[in-house]
């Protein structure tokens, strides 16, 4: 039943993963254009880049899919992606004092 237990702190349930015996659905997404509540969910709009309008010189932008979550999701989903942004600060920090250091030299 279980591929992980996670457990934050008091305030938040036992948590337990199960196995999904098939592959996992990825969908690819250039950014997101918007974010909405309502009704106790969150809705993200998701975009894909479709092109460049010649004339304006702008880039065109088509919403294609809309990720639903309950709000009571919506902690979880931050502390993900300052998770995220944690990793990719560390790693681009690291780089400019590699490179700083090179100079340096």
């Amino acid at each position: 039943m279980t591929t992980e237990d996670k457990k934050d702190s008091a305030n938040t349930p036992k948590i337990k993963m199960a196995a999904n015996p098939h592959p996992v659905e990825e969908v690819y997404v250039d950014g997101i254009s918007g974010v909405f509540g309502r009704g106790g969910v969150m809705k993200l709009d998701c975009y894909r880049v479709v092109g460049i309008d010649k004339e304006d010189k702008a880039e065109v932008r088509q919403i294609t899919h809309r990720l639903v979550i309950p709000n009571s999701a919506v902690p979880e989903l931050m502390k993900a992606m300052q998770g995220v942004a944690d990793t990719v600060k560390a790693a681009r920090d690291k780089h400019a004092h590699q490179t700083t250091s090179e100079t340096v030299q």
